[in-house]
């Protein structure tokens, strides 16, 4: 999983039509078998607009969470690009049911 987000940040990847200029690590949660979490951020019509995103495997199944701000997409004046994240609420209660 590592691998493929590297990919993403250095411009390396094939296929996709993704306009992404920057991918840095963030804190994974730590559950499953192995997490990852990132910050991917694009480009939405000039605006940077950034992408959290955490992918999970719990034995062969992959979880991903993503969370995006829609007014900073569209463009909405005032709207913080990146200041929001994926309630960990949300990630422990899936992982107890993939467990």
């Amino acid at each position: 999983m590592r691998e493929r987000v590297h990919c993403h940040a250095e411009g390396r990847c094939e296929g996709g039509t993704e306009k992404f200029t920057k991918v840095a690590a963030e804190k994974a949660s730590g559950t499953g078998d192995e997490s990852v979490a990132f910050a991917a951020t694009g480009d939405a019509d000039g605006d940077d607009v950034v992408v959290h995103a955490e992918v999970i495997r719990h034995g062969n199944t992959i979880a991903t969470y993503y969370a995006f701000s829609l007014a900073a997409f569209s463009g909405e004046d005032g709207a913080d690009a990146g200041d929001y994240d994926i309630p960990a609420e949300i990630i422990k209660g899936q992982a107890a049911k993939l467990a």
